[in-house]
């Protein structure tokens, strides 16, 4: 946002687009590897196959989140300040902190 000079909105929206394959991706091959636990047979299977679906469940949702809720709560929560405003308010924060009575 600050390098480019974009408002929050399109900042947020370029950053789910640059890092969306790689989500994607990673989203995949993680269902990809829960889901066949769901469908595992015996006693283990049993056991496993709530976890399976459970797994693959979090991370369809997940990924959901991803490309929806925190882009837009980013764009919302994240505010431009210069580097000189938070150099000032850090020196500020210092200088008070410093003449506290002990």
């Amino acid at each position: 946002m600050e390098e480019k000079g974009v408002g929050p909105v399109q900042a947020a929206i370029e950053g789910t687009r640059e890092i969306g394959m790689a989500v994607v991706a990673m989203s995949l091959s993680l269902i990809a590897v829960f889901l066949p636990v769901a469908f595992m047979g015996g006693i283990v299977g049993r056991f496993m196959a709530s976890f399976g679906v459970t797994m693959a469940f979090a991370i369809a949702v997940s990924i959901v989140v991803a490309f929806t809720l925190t882009p837009m709560l980013a764009s919302r929560w994240l505010r431009h300040e210069d580097v000189e405003g938070r150099r000032a308010r850090a020196s500020a924060a210092s200088t008070r902190s410093s003449r506290r009575p002990t």
